[in-house]
């Protein structure tokens, strides 16, 4: 007889069996231990957020100095039929697609500090009681017209009070995505020690531009939309130590505190496209359907320009401290924060699946690896709309800083007005075509330094979404990180915007400083160096990654094209073309051929002498192919000939200048000057030939051979 045989005769034939399940164990060495000590507390604000409260109250009763009983209530709305059936359901999760509840094991925690807990709801009552190692329920009506859910947990034993500073803390960061939640008060016995408020403004809609790709990679999901808004978390409490002595609650020791911290969330809709097939996988695993719609939200810190530092953050009161994340990585929240970071300075929310424990993110089982990975990889999609959304305030600023300081310039320059005419409206003027048409042929360069204020506030504004949207590995999975940071750089073709030396430009047209170039780069969009030092993880990894590059030569040419250079310039220029052609670089004349001299259109290419002054006087006029003395004089002979490939000026040529120019009229003052200083000082060294030359002009001049 084969096994297949064999099975089929003992499940016709055979008696049947049932599998025995020690409760007691099952509850208190699996469901009721939670690695978080305050589990208790995250599985029930989840509850009352999901009954849509609004408030929720915790309340330790004390004897001595020790807690009795724990009783947690909630204003939503009163458990229905259904909600009592899966309160005595282990393992029966919330079937409700928007709801987190997926295993049906989270009452069960609260089995951690009592026996017996006992839920009153919508003027009816369930107490849990054991008989040996088997747990039971009854349920009644009680006669109560108190209108909240309440949970009531008689210690098993009596209870140390917690850290009420962390776990102030824990319920400040549960607050921060609470859909419903808005109030959340903490009292021992009658007496209120912590009370947190939540109030949120109107959500504003971020447009989000045709190049995004706002799709998953395999298009599960669908962002269609996005909103923002600004939230505001109050806090009052009491500063009670670690160990609290309950008799001080009632007088004046403990002080009390009152802060507050404003942060935004900003929340992407999505489309959900999952095949039947998928979808049936997934409802085999979570025991529920999947929902038509969800949502994915970021929550991260505003820029205030009063408190740019770092040190701002850390002198918050530390009642915020996991909220508010930066400048350290965000959490992935499920609706409470779970131990996976982000890879960024700011916190994610999102439907994805978690491990058992709820503490991590489940890429062990195939289906729920692939669905979280779509899931997270619009958190990068949205994370990317974010930090060009922030570019774009900045870039608005930029330029209306810009357009006002262009203003004050053109109001100096014009004494007169020939005729009022409407000016254009600040925003919709074209600064790249001012700054063409007004500095093309100047020394002043408008570059963000020069022309505002305003500068070291748009690098710290910058800086600070920057931190926000660099990724680092995130830990303990690393492959959150990877998942979030490749779809911010790919949902968008166009290359990430960043705030330069010239204004709001792609990276890619944005150079890293190079030190020996500071002095005569101006156009050409650099990343600002104190920016640089703030965010050097993040162009580390842009240039890694070749979204940009140090200044090249090609560089140098479109900053030549784009300008005349000052002597001062000049010099810079060719200290710096010195030491690349030394490096062993090649010698391109096109550097000579664009870099133009003062005012005049006259180029370097047109330079073929330099001025000895120990031959020829600095002082007097110089052929049109000499370097300017003051540009000269601040290089050694070696440069000038073996570098720069310009030869000394003969005297001959200086002469010849003299001779063959009209307007230079005879004048004794001039002649003593040349005679002196140019001719006798070198006569020995001019041949026959060129003194024949300038016989005819020097006749005038008195004594020469």
């Amino acid at each position: 007889m084969s096994l297949g045989t064999s099975k089929n005769v003992i499940l016709s034939n055979s008696d049947k069996g049932k599998i025995q399940v020690n409760q007691r164990d099952l509850i208190d060495k699996i469901l009721a231990r939670y690695s978080h000590k305050f589990v208790i507390f995250r599985e029930l604000m989840q509850n009352s957020d999901d009954a849509e409260s609004s408030s929720v109250k915790i309340i330790f009763e004390t004897n001595g100095n020790k807690i009795t009983r724990i009783l947690f209530k909630n204003n939503g709305f009163a458990f229905r039929p259904e909600d009592w059936d899966r309160l005595v359901s282990i393992a029966e999760g919330n079937p409700d697609e928007l709801k987190i509840g997926a295993f049906g094991v989270g009452f069960y925690t609260l089995f951690s500090v009592t026996e017996n807990p006992f839920v009153t709801s919508g003027g009816q009552g369930m107490a849990f009681y054991w008989r040996g190692n088997k747990i039971f329920t009854k349920k009644g009506p009680i006669d109560d017209d108190d209108d909240w859910t309440t949970f009531i947990m008689d210690t098993r034993e009596p209870l140390m009070i917690p850290n009420i500073e962390e776990l102030s803390k824990f319920l400040v960061n549960l607050l921060g995505f609470t859909d419903n939640i808005k109030e959340i008060s903490m009292y021992i016995d009658n007496k209120l020690i912590t009370k947190l408020s939540k109030k949120m403004q109107d959500s504003k809609s971020i447009d989000i531009t045709s190049g995004f790709n706002t799709f998953s990679s395999k298009n599960m999901f669908h962002l269609t939309s996005v909103d923002l808004r600004h939230v505001q978390l109050d806090v009052e409490r009491l500063l009670i130590p670690k160990k609290i002595n309950i008799k001080h609650l009632h007088s004046d020791v403990y002080k009390m505190e009152e802060t507050s911290i404003i942060f935004r969330i900003a929340k992407g809709s999505l489309n959900v496209n999952i095949s039947k097939e998928f979808s049936k996988k997934m409802g085999q695993i979570i025991k529920k359907g999947l929902p038509n719609n969800t949502s994915i939200q970021m929550l991260f810190t505003e820029f205030d320009e009063r408190n740019t530092s770092k040190d701002y953050y850390k002198d918050l009161s530390p009642i915020f401290k996991d909220l508010i994340s930066y400048p350290e990585q965000g959490k992935i929240y499920i609706g409470f924060p779970t131990n996976q970071t982000t890879g960024s300075c700011s916190h994610l929310e999102a439907r994805v699946i978690p491990t058992m424990e709820r503490e991590l993110i489940d890429f062990a089982e195939q289906t729920l690896a692939e669905y979280n990975n779509e899931m997270l990889c619009l958190g990068g999609t949205l994370s990317r709309i974010l930090y060009e959304y922030e570019m774009a305030q900045i870039s608005n600023f930029y330029n209306e800083i810009i357009s006002s300081d262009i203003e004050k310039i053109e109001k100096n320059e014009i004494t007169k007005q020939p005729e009022k005419h409407t000016p254009e409206p600040k925003m919709k003027r074209s600064l790249h075509k001012w700054l063409i048409k007004r500095f093309k042929s100047s020394n002043h360069i408008p570059t963000m330094q020069f022309l505002s204020p305003h500068h070291e506030l748009l690098e710290k504004w910058t800086a600070h979404v920057i931190a926000h949207f660099t990724y680092n590995a995130s830990t303990p999975n690393v492959q959150v990180s990877k998942i979030v940071e490749t779809q911010f750089f790919n949902c968008l073709k166009q290359n990430l915007h960043i705030l330069s030396t010239n204004g709001i430009h792609p990276i890619t047209n944005v150079r890293l400083p190079n030190p020996e170039m500071a002095g005569f780069i101006k156009t050409v969009p650099l990343i600002p160096k104190s920016l640089l030092e703030q965010c050097e993880p993040f162009f580390n990894k842009a240039k890694n990654t070749n979204l940009t590059v140090e200044l090249s030569f090609e560089d140098v040419l479109v900053e030549l094209k784009s300008r005349t250079l000052s002597e001062e310039e000049i010099i810079k220029l060719l200290k710096w073309w010195i030491s690349y052609l030394s490096k062993g670089n090649q010698y391109d004349t096109r550097l000579l051929k664009f870099t133009r001299i003062n005012d005049s259109s006259q180029t370097l290419d047109t330079i073929k002498f330099y001025l000895n002054p120990h031959k020829i006087s600095s002082y007097i006029d110089i052929p049109f192919e000499v370097i300017p003395y003051n540009i000269s004089k601040n290089f050694t002979q070696q440069e000038l000939t073996d570098i720069l490939k310009w030869t000394e000026l003969p005297l001959i040529n200086s002469e010849k200048l003299i001779v063959n120019n009209p307007g230079l009229e005879p004048d004794p003052k001039f002649a003593e000057k040349v005679h002196h200083h140019v001719l006798t000082k070198n006569l020995e060294n001019i041949p026959q030939q060129d003194k024949e030359t300038i016989r005819p002009y020097a006749k005038g001049m008195g004594d020469f051979c």
